[in-house]
């Protein structure tokens, strides 16, 4: 045997000799038959670097083939070989081509001179890096959370002229794996979308697609047709380190779900370099679980799965570039959350550096920005929000620029950009003034009778360091009340009883009161938790107005209007009861009225698929001033939903008599437009089935226009209103269909009548005006089986819209200046405003949905029909 061995690498070296660099490849054809593996294989794979490839039936130890690898200069670099070295009994065969390294050959293509050239926050919580490399104009555009976020997520990448990068270092003997043409033709510009960090979606620049699932990914050409569906196993993680960071980050995906884990705060709040730690392992799990679906998709016939496979490769490469050791830019641009805008000092050299400063909200703000770039010019941008309001330079020496804050600005970003001249020093200084504090949120605004107290965490915001003072106002005396022995608490820290301060000089006398003042002491700049179990619950149902005041020594100060709900317990569950009555609606179809139109909004909405999506960003927050934009309803209705009735009990707390409130929500009232009074956002009608103490129907009561003197032929207007805003129908009087109501929907004004025809009403300038309802439209709006019970407000489940304490739609849409016209959006159900009467006897608020017995004690009585 030991002859044969040593005919062979006589005749091998004997051609290898005829060609040049003889010496360089004799040595390493030698060692292959050494080492009993197949001497053209072994060969191919030592001149590319990948001799692993080539040993395919041989038991080595880990420890003899890193040996082997590092006898030859090209062989990859200690990182690259971590990443690609794989036992013996895992490698791919056939052990020339071999497509598991595709990223690696892609990722050592890549430009080394990509750097951040911009850095974009958004207020949405994601922000934008783009990485630029100057050598070549190719782009990567990575988008982001925000830093200082308590877990990693990176939703997306884009590729831009790609097909700038030289790819001809990728050609190699027989060994070739990528097409260097083929790879430009499709990669020019390209996107991947990640969900919950794992590869979601893939989007190339000729409208090829590939979106990604457990296991499988469903190739589509541009034309939308299938292609190919390609499945992954478990057997195919090839390398062990992939399996690891494929199952730990499944383990990870729901990480802020997990209430106890320690690593759900670890961005948030550990140093930075556990930060940078923590997001490179996110990026490198990234990485890799691209990798693996590369391998897989560039070893398909179809050439446009291939190109898919080759765009994911690209990625892997481009991101595990970017987390090298060398290079750890998205890791400190991560790392790196807003502080807050005092006065920060920040320096640097030769680098792009973008930082992101958090700015109070307020008018008056200032941004004032030094910097000093010495002898070697720099330049420096300044954006608001991601919109770039300032550059300046390249420039040498010292400067100074205030600027003037947008009123909704909430982020300053100074991005400076380091000459090439690593001899360049530079720094500057940005602080902020004005604005003011900030009640920026309250957690709960409703209790339930029986409760004995509601506390309550306000969440508040001050712009510099200082004293401050909160005071509480409630409306009246009646319903709501502050405690006297309160407990306040801030930041986890309670407050001396003494900085609870009341206006009353004798608490022994009053217990109660109407007002409190906290004084808070010095707080710092910034957020803080403000507890306070001060509220005694009512004993009685009631809606009440309760304002907060933040005020700081400088007289600034900030408000938050609330509306707090004391409701009734829930008593049961009367699904089976509202269906019973469920009401019937008739419209108008507009026909021989003014402007001779039909009735557009014709159906009850589905407030949770219309309306509520219009919802404020901060309708959580308790700010009973917050509105609903519903403008989009105003030219086309938009019915796109099957309609729905809500429906609420109310049991009389003594005589045992149950209301069942059904409500009709519609996104306008467009009255005006048929000859009517008004037109107003978000409407919202009904009526209310009375039922006995044994659940027999009494009477029904039909909710009709507020603050409107109603005028029926010959009858005098009571100008004050009372005995307005709806008419009650005796059960015995009503028109009934199947033992349910009919209800006749007034046109544009959605007034709810018991009978069809026309109502004449007469407004306090003695004008007359018709409302016709005479239910004439085709395909009435049979609510059976389409009506959502809606538990008390206190329940758990009660939906977040019902809580909603502000406005369903703007206020004055028509710009008159006639006073309240009607032409606002109303309040919603629980908080609904009736007359002003009834406000003066603080009953006015929610009546309906607290005490229908009340709400409908003064309207006509109709006995017979």
């Amino acid at each position: 045997m030991r002859k044969w061995r040593l005919f062979f690498i006589t005749l091998i070296s004997f051609i290898a000799i005829l060609r040049e660099n003889w010496l360089k490849k004799i040595i390493p054809i030698s060692l292959c038959i050494l080492l009993n593996s197949n001497s053209a294989a072994c060969y191919i794979n030592f001149n590319d670097g990948r001799v692993d490839a080539a040993i395919s039936n041989i038991n080595l130890t880990d420890n003899s083939s890193h040996k082997i690898l590092k006898i030859n200069q090209d062989l990859p670099t200690k990182q690259e070989d971590d990443f690609q070295h794989k036992l013996p009994s895992q490698l791919a065969i056939p052990p020339i081509i071999r497509p598991a390294e595709t990223n690696l050959y892609l990722q050592n293509a890549l430009p080394k001179d990509f750097r951040i050239s911009s850095q974009i926050p958004y207020s949405s919580g994601k922000q934008e890096i783009l990485l630029v490399s100057p050598s070549t104009g190719a782009e990567q555009l990575y988008t982001f959370n925000v830093p200082g976020s308590r877990s990693f997520q990176l939703f997306e990448v884009e590729y831009k002229k790609v097909s700038a990068i030289d790819f001809t270092s990728l050609i190699n003997t027989d060994s070739l794996i990528v097409n260097p043409e083929q790879i430009k033709s499709v990669l020019n510009k390209f996107k991947i979308t990640f969900a919950n960090n794992s590869l979601s979606k893939i989007t190339l620049s000729d409208g090829t697609t590939a979106n990604f699932f457990a296991g499988q990914a469903i190739i589509k050409s541009p034309q939308g047709q299938t292609v190919e569906t390609v499945q992954i196993s478990q057997n195919e993680f090839i390398d062990k380190n992939i399996f690891i960071s494929q199952e730990r980050g499944k383990m990870n995906k729901n990480i802020e779900d997990i209430k106890t884990n320690k690593d759900a705060n670890l961005l948030a709040k550990t140093s930075e370099s556990a930060c940078q730690a923590a997001v490179s392992s996110s990026l490198n799990f990234i990485s890799d679980s691209l990798g693996l679906w590369g391998n897989k998709l560039t070893t398909s016939k179809s050439p446009i799965t291939k190109s898919v496979g080759w765009a994911i490769s690209f990625g892997s490469g481009a991101i595990k570039s970017n987390i090298s050791t060398k290079n750890p830019m998205l890791q400190e641009v991560n790392c790196r959350p807003p502080v807050q805008c005092e006065e920060q000092r920040v320096s640097g050299g030769s680098e792009i550096r973008t930082d992101l400063f958090q700015v109070a909200k307020g008018a008056n703000r200032k941004v004032n920005l030094k910097f000093e770039f010495y002898v070697i010019p720099d330049r420096i941008e300044l954006y608001f929000d991601g919109k770039q309001i300032f550059g300046l330079g390249p420039k040498s020496g010292p400067g100074n620029e205030t600027f003037d804050l947008p009123t909704n600005a909430e982020y300053v970003g100074v991005k400076l950009i380091g000459n090439d001249n690593v001899n360049t020093r530079w720094d500057y200084t940005i602080s902020c003034s004005g604005g003011e504090p900030e009640i920026a949120s309250l957690n709960k605004w409703w209790a339930t009778i029986g409760e004995k107290y509601l506390p309550i965490k306000l969440t508040i915001k001050v712009p510099k360091k200082g004293k401050y003072s909160l005071s509480v106002n409630v409306e009246s005396i009646r319903g709501w009340q502050l405690k006297s022995s309160s407990k306040v608490i801030i930041d986890g820290k309670t407050l001396e009883s003494k900085k609870f301060l009341f206006p009353r000089s004798s608490p022994k006398a009053m217990p109660s009161f109407r007002q409190a003042i906290v004084e808070l002491d010095e707080l710092d700049a910034g957020e803080h938790k403000v507890e306070i179990d001060a509220f005694e619950v009512p004993p009685m149902p009631i809606v009440q107005e309760i304002l907060f005041k933040l005020k700081g020594d400088n007289s600034q100060q900030d408000k938050l209007v609330a509306l707090f709900v004391a409701d009734w317990p829930e008593t049961g569950n009367y699904q089976a009861l509202v269906d019973k009555y469920a009401p019937i609606l008739y419209f108008d179809n507009g026909q021989g009225t003014p402007g001779n139109k039909p009735e557009k909004y014709n159906i009850p909405y589905d407030v949770e698929k219309t309306t509520w999506l219009n919802k404020p960003k901060d309708y959580k927050l308790g700010d009973s001033t917050t509105v609903i934009d519903l403008s989009s309803y105003a030219i086309k209705p938009r019915n796109n939903t099957s309609g729905k009735v809500y429906a609420a009990v109310v049991k009389h707390p003594t005589k045992g008599e149950v209301a069942i409130n059904y409500y009709f929500h519609y996104p306008r009232s467009n009255w005006e437009e048929h000859g009517g009074h008004n037109t107003h956002e978000g409407d919202w009608e009904g009526i209310t089935v009375f039922l006995d103490k044994y659940f027999r129907p009494s009477q029904a009561s039909f909710a009709q226009h507020i603050e409107v003197g109603k005028v029926l032929i010959n009858t005098p207007i009571n100008p004050f209103g009372e005995g307005d805003g709806g008419q009650t129908v005796l059960w015995q009087a009503l028109e009934l269909e199947k033992g349910r109501p009919k209800v006749y929907v007034g046109l544009g004004g959605h007034a709810s009548y018991p009978y069809r025809g026309t109502t004449l009403w007469k407004l306090p300038s003695q004008k007359k005006i018709v409302e016709f309802h005479r239910g004439n439209l085709a395909n009435p709006f049979d609510s059976q089986g389409r009506i959502q019970y809606l538990s008390r407000i206190g329940n758990p489940i009660a939906p977040d819209w019902l809580r909603y304490p502000g406005y369903w739609g703007r206020q004055n849409i028509l710009n008159k200046n006639d006073g309240n016209d009607g032409d606002d959006g109303p309040r919603g159900p629980v908080f609904l405003d009736l007359s002003i009467i009834n406000l003066m006897r603080s009953t006015g608020r929610g009546e309906r949905w607290l005490d229908p017995w009340e709400w409908s004690k003064n309207f006509d009585v109709v006995e017979k029909k």
